[in-house]
């Protein structure tokens, strides 16, 4: 009895050892496990950084490029503002002095004679009336009593009267038994005005050389004003019919 008692705890005792030996070996195997399942777990992780960081660059890339576009615009704006430097060159050319007409002198405050630009002569019974003008005047402007109002404004108007058309020397101011007497006449005035403006010569000559086909007359004057200036030089000047008297 006491044998077969031995035996069986002899036996449990080798269980109990290998069993022993089984659940260590389980137990490291599960050890093993789980270290390889975190080790895994990190290399994942490691390659999603690396993907993050590619998606970076390509935005400072997009960004580069939107840069540049702006530049180009800045060039175009620069260029718009060159558009605007034509603008100006639209001025006509000058007129040009009329021919055989030429003064020299000082028309008192209205200053020195400018280039003669319109010349024209009216004619009123035996007299004849030489209007010169250094802006552009018309016939047809003439052709109104009293027309010098309408003429461009600060425009020197020189008048040059004769009493016939003669190839005569006209004097200016010339005394006859102590009366005064004209037998000719310079006046000027300034366009844009009245002709009660007009400023009268009290000395020199008028020169009729030429009576024209047409009624117009050339010749030349030699006139001294009240306040000491002097105007001289030609005149030529064709008929303006239906003109009349500034």
């Amino acid at each position: 009895m006491l044998a077969r008692r031995g035996l069986i705890l002899l036996s449990t005792t080798i269980l109990l050892s290998c069993g022993g030996n089984s659940l260590d070996a389980v137990t490291g195997g599960g050890d093993s496990g789980a270290d390889s399942g975190s080790g895994g777990a990190g290399s994942g992780g490691a390659g999603s950084g690396g993907a993050s960081g590619t998606g970076g660059g390509a935005g400072a890339d997009a960004g580069a490029v939107i840069g540049s576009g702006g530049a180009i615009a800045g060039s175009g704006g620069a260029s718009g503002s060159g558009g605007s430097a034509d603008a100006g060159s639209n001025d006509g050319p000058a007129p040009t002095p009329i021919p055989g007409n030429s003064l020299t002198g000082t028309l008192g405050p209205l200053g020195a004679a400018k280039p003669i630009l319109s010349a024209f002569t009216i004619r009123m019974g035996n007299q004849g009336r030489v209007y010169l003008s250094s802006a552009p005047l018309t016939c047809a402007q003439m052709m109104t009593a009293g027309w010098l109002s309408s003429a461009a404004a600060g425009s020197q108007v020189t008048e040059i009267v004769v009493q016939a058309a003669l190839t005569d020397p006209f004097t200016i101011g010339a005394a006859d038994g102590g009366a005064f007497k004209l037998v000719g006449e310079v006046n000027y005035a300034a366009g844009g005005k009245s002709s009660a403006t007009e400023v009268m010569a009290k000395s020199g000559t008028i020169l009729v050389n030429e009576v024209l086909a047409d009624g117009g007359l050339r010749g030349t004057i030699d006139a001294t004003f009240a306040d000491g200036s002097n105007l001289t030089g030609t005149f030529f000047a064709d008929v303006c019919a239906g003109g009349q008297p500034y």
